[in-house]
């Protein structure tokens, strides 16, 4: 019989892309939209590496690192990396096919999301939720504000491929979507005191 996948625990990532993004234009200017694609970049390797192998680490070192190695996003990052350092120019129609799939992903991962929740039938409002949706302060205007965005829907379909507990990451992900709509107005009235402070 296989190991029990680890229950969540640690706070999920923040969705410091589509959420977090524009709101650091917003926010902090360009300046501050560049720190904060630096912190989405790092965020998103951490989420697709750290992620999958403390998930995939219930059945030893091996399997977590297994766990990193079948994922294709991986395997994406790598090939991506690999064309921009060889300045290999990609044919226009596998760059539209590309940029469809891009745009199509957002919209099947809230899909995926919205059916947890409703087959959950309620938001779990457990302590682990309240910890992952609660705003954490760093020095920094752009970690703020980074921090301050709600759980990253990745989080749900990492908890789901891992057998870990979705219903508690799903929950999360849309109490702290529905709570940032305040919560992110209220950080970025502070970040000019925020950024005193750094």
């Amino acid at each position: 019989m296989p190991p029990a996948a680890p229950s969540w625990r640690a706070s999920p990532p923040c969705n410091n892309g589509n959420f977090g993004l524009p709101v650091a234009l917003f926010a902090l200017g360009q300046p501050g939209l560049d720190q904060a694609v630096v912190i989405f970049l790092c965020s998103v390797v951490l989420t697709f590496t750290l992620g999958p192998l403390l998930y995939g680490s219930a059945g030893g070192a091996r399997a977590g690192l297994l766990a990193v190695a079948r994922l294709p996003v991986v395997w994406c990052i790598a090939a991506a990396l690999l064309v921009r350092l060889l300045h290999v120019p990609v044919p226009l129609g596998l760059r539209r096919g590309i940029d469809l799939l891009g745009q199509a992903a957002l919209p099947m991962v809230l899909l995926s999301l919205g059916i947890q929740l409703g087959q959950a039938g309620r938001l779990s409002l457990t302590g682990p939720v309240f910890t992952a949706v609660s705003l954490r302060g760093l020095g920094l205007q752009g970690l703020v504000l980074a921090s301050a965005m709600p759980t990253a829907v990745n989080a749900f379909l990492l908890a789901r491929e891992y057998g870990a507990d979705s219903e508690t990451v799903a929950s999360a992900v849309a109490l702290s979507t529905l709570a940032s709509l305040l919560t992110a107005a209220l950080v970025v009235a502070l970040l000019p005191r925020i950024g005193e402070l750094g």
